[in-house]
């Protein structure tokens, strides 16, 4: 595979907090359109695994490549959900305001978008499902609505790489196996890294899964067992597989 098909490269990267050891050693391929779960125990490296990708940290040995450059220069292709986003439900902004702000990092201006801006906006809406909802206050939204206009926000900013951390985890079920098959349909064009620890949804959308907890382990989605998982949280986990409507 040639450096142009690879969308994350991790070539040996320590990283510590303080003197302590938080990734050990990580090498990992991410190609593109690859749909990757990311999942380990809390404290286990997985936040600070998306920064290096953010270029938000640099590692303290060893490299980390985004489309084939440092992270802090392909900022502009990654499109990042964050765990916890809260809303302030009295300021005046509309659905499609929060999605234009995706497009800050594109705009010709200072908060000036252009019709170019407006037209990636209004079709990542689309392409979330919730485009007939635009000119809605984002407070009359539910937990699931809002979740969408996250993602949206994110694919507006021409992302050829969308990362989430935790996306459902305020959301209820049905809501959350609605955004799972909403990924899976974006991943069609888009590479896509997700952490969770809903192991029971991610075996059914995901195509790999990389278990961290300091150290980095990947196997194939079919290779998830009991034991896998175990491992990885060094404790005993139950993994319970939903039916989902694909």
């Amino acid at each position: 595979m040639t450096q142009n098909e690879t969308a994350v490269k991790f070539e040996n990267v320590y990283f510590s907090y303080d003197g302590n050891l938080a990734l050990e050693g990580i090498n990992l391929d991410i190609h593109k359109r690859d749909f990757m779960g990311v999942i380990g125990p809390n404290g286990s490296g997985k936040t600070t695994l998306l920064k290096l990708i953010l270029g938000l940290l640099k590692p303290e040995g060893g490299t980390v490549t985004v489309f084939g450059k440092p992270p802090h220069q392909s900022r502009n292709v990654v499109g990042y959900v964050p765990q916890h986003t809260s809303f302030d439900m009295t300021f005046p902004a509309t659905v499609l305001d929060v999605v234009l702000m995706g497009r800050l990092g594109q705009a010709s201006g200072f908060f000036k978008y252009s019709v170019k801006d407006r037209e990636v906006a209004e079709n990542a809406l689309r392409q979330v499902g919730i485009h007939g909802l635009k000119n809605r206050h984002i407070s009359e939204l539910s937990g699931g609505q809002r979740q969408r206009v996250l993602i949206a926000r994110a694919m507006a900013s021409s992302a050829k790489l969308l990362i989430l951390d935790e996306p459902t985890a305020s959301v209820d079920s049905r809501n959350e196996e609605d955004i799972y098959h909403l990924l899976k349909e974006l991943n069609l064009t888009t590479t896509i890294i997700l952490v969770t620890h809903d192991l029971g949804f991610i075996s059914s959308y995901v195509n790999r899964v990389a278990c961290v907890n300091r150290r980095l382990v990947c196997h194939p989605t079919s290779e998830i067992t009991g034991e896998v998982i175990n491992e990885t949280y060094q404790t005993q986990v139950e993994m319970i597989r939903h039916k989902c409507g694909l």
